[in-house]
């Protein structure tokens, strides 16, 4: 019997269809759900930075700290030090807040669906091995994911994470399309 089930989500399409059968079966089986949402540390992309702008620019602009740049004195390596730092940090948060935003979507579609036992979670990291990390963690007997998350040509150089969880889970995976 399934008691505790684990999905990932990364916000693509596969990603929620993922969500939508995790969901479905939670419900039927009265299972706990867990929804994983991994946050990369690899520099924002495109998307995200145009996202984050639209509709996070107030959040990120306050926590911006241009006195901090300027108080060098003239130093440019020292500035430069501190500018990288501060847009690292802020890189940060616009994912932190994609997250946050991500599950709550992500909870709310579930509770929809019928599950009343939904945990969400945010974890920094490589996503295949937090993936499995977790689901050792919290002892889950199912793990849920969609096929694609990133592009075709990086699936190909870099291998899917769908494909790596499926290979190394010591439980039931389910890849969805």
């Amino acid at each position: 019997m399934i008691e505790r089930m684990l999905v990932a989500i990364d916000g693509s399409g596969h990603a929620w269809r993922a969500l939508d059968l995790a969901a479905d079966l939670a419900s039927k089986y009265d299972t706990s759900l867990m929804v994983l949402h991994v946050i990369s540390d690899r520099p924002l992309s495109e998307a995200e930075m145009r996202m984050a702008d639209i509709e996070y620019h107030e959040r990120i602009s306050r926590d911006f700290d241009a006195n901090q740049l300027l108080d060098v004195r003239g130093d440019v390596r020292a500035m430069g030090e501190r500018l990288v730092a501060q847009s690292t940090e802020t890189g940060r948060r616009i994912r932190q807040l994609l997250s946050e935003r991500l599950l709550h979507d992500a909870e709310s579609r579930a509770r929809k669906r019928g599950v009343s036992k939904v945990e969400t979670m945010s974890v920094s990291g490589e996503p295949s091995s937090t993936i499995l990390r977790m689901a050792q963690q919290r002892k889950v007997q199912m793990i849920v994911m969609g096929s694609r998350g990133r592009s075709d040509l990086q699936g190909l150089l870099l291998g899917s994470t769908s494909h790596k969880v499926s290979q190394l889970s010591t439980c039931t995976c389910v890849t969805v399309k």
